[in-house]
């Protein structure tokens, strides 16, 4: 059974007194229920069980004044909770912070997580390796939010197609200004993660055949090697 603090002032700010006293009671059943990184899954079934009335699970992230983030995968994420549980800073040295951090990272949170501001070392070294790829490889824009390197962009191609992944791009450039979410930092990530949300596979390799000329492996009719072709 875990604790968590709870912040009295809660009760002073308006959007908290705006709500109906059934979604105030769903508040506090996500904080209690939400994983150490402060995500929690939808269940509405559960949630009327436990809160005793009907709430509209859709409109009520909009009514919590920036508090509660939709994430790709349709997941909920209050976004101050961290900060607010762990403190000013987490030291990865730390078990109890250490558990927190790999929260984050397995749900693609590991930096936006962390208290404004701090980030931890292995984020760093992370950033540090992101900002060089970036130097090599420019973003193109794909619609009105989403951002693409060419390459990320042909391994989307290569794994789903190219009519699938120009599908999922404009449903995301939809769902960001819908649910009011991102920019992502990852936006290949948040593609695949609508990709896996409904199940659609990547498509087979195809297989490699070994060329009896040179050795080398090829995929298709031929080998396309110049000297295999004279």
């Amino acid at each position: 059974m875990s604790k968590r603090f709870t912040d009295d002032r809660l009760w002073d700010k308006q959007w908290f007194t705006d709500l109906t006293p059934a979604e105030k009671s769903l508040w506090f059943y996500v904080k209690d229920k939400c994983d150490n990184a402060g995500v929690w899954s939808p269940a509405p079934g559960l949630v009327e069980f436990h809160i005793g009335a009907p709430v509209d699970l859709d409109a009520f992230p909009r009514k919590c004044n920036g508090n509660i983030e939709v994430l790709p995968a349709g997941k909920w994420w209050l976004v101050d909770f961290v900060e607010y549980q762990c403190g000013a800073k987490l030291n990865p040295d730390s078990k109890p912070h250490a558990a927190v951090l790999r929260l984050l990272e397995r749900h693609g949170l590991p930096s936006r997580g962390m208290p404004r501001g701090k980030a931890y070392p292995q984020e760093k070294e992370r950033e540090k390796e992101l900002d060089k790829d970036k130097e090599k490889e420019e973003e193109k824009e794909y619609g009105e939010y989403v951002r693409l390197t060419d390459s990320a962009y042909r391994k989307l191609v290569d794994a789903y197609g190219e009519n699938t992944i120009r599908t999922y791009i404009q449903r995301v450039n939809d769902y960001v200004p819908e649910r009011k979410v991102g920019p992502y930092k990852n936006w290949a990530g948040a593609i695949r993660t609508f990709l896996n949300r409904d199940k659609v596979k990547a498509r087979e390799k195809p297989k490699a055949t070994v060329c009896e000329k040179c050795g080398h492996e090829y995929t298709g009719n031929y080998c396309r090697r110049p000297e295999c072709n004279t």
